[in-house]
This record gives C-alpha cells, sequence and structure tokens, in this order.
C-alpha cells in the first residue's frame, strides 16, 4: 500500500446506515483505518405512502424520474413503478453506479 493511499493511524466515523461491517467500513479498515460506525439516518418506508402515490401519478407529465439510490428503487418496484412503460418524454437519471444497476435489473 503506498503512504497516499494509507489511512493508518486515522479514526473516521461512518455515518451511513449500512451495516457496521459494510463496504464502506471494510474499504477504510483495508486502508488502515479505524473506523467508527455512527449511522445518522434511519431508512424506512414511510407510515403512509399517500404523498409518494401521488407524486407517482404525476410521472405522465414529468420529464424526469431522479433515482438517488439502491433502496429507492426497491421502494419504487414495490409501488410496481417499473411495470408500465415509462411515458415516452420522460427522462431517467440516477446517483452512482449502484443505483444504475438496481434501476437496470428492474427494467
Amino acid at each position: 500500500m503506498t503512504q497516499a493511499r494509507s489511512l493508518h493511524g486515522r479514526h473516521i466515523v461512518v455515518t451511513r446506515p449500512e451495516p457496521a461491517e459494510g463496504p464502506m467500513h471494510e474499504a477504510l479498515v483495508a486502508l488502515g483505518a479505524r473506523v467508527e460506525p455512527v449511522p445518522v439516518l434511519d431508512v424506512r418506508p414511510p407510515a403512509n405512502d399517500r404523498a409518494l402515490r401521488d407524486a407517482l401519478a404525476l410521472l405522465p407529465e414529468a420529464d424526469w424520474l431522479i433515482v438517488t439510490s439502491p433502496r429507492a428503487v426497491e421502494v419504487l418496484a414495490e409501488l410496481s413503478v417499473f411495470e408500465a412503460a415509462p411515458p415516452e418524454r420522460l427522462q431517467v437519471a440516477v446517483v452512482g453506479e449502484r443505483t444504475a444497476q438496481a434501476v437496470h435489473q428492474v427494467g
């Protein structure tokens, strides 16, 4: 490991809501860091998904659908968003490679 890529002696706080031994943790440890998981978000489905369903009903009028995480893809799939062909003018943008892969998996 080169000195420039070493995190030896560094204490890193990971605020992502992933498992304590998740991919971010493993990557940082591999670079020599001491990692402290401190999730600051609790990601879970809303108690009432009415606002989301109302927003999704507007998709035929939308220009863009921006999907920000693989979990968002799961939620949209659970709501059957990907079962019908998308409106012709709708463009889809994703944040990150894993999100892109998730979107491609569900169509």
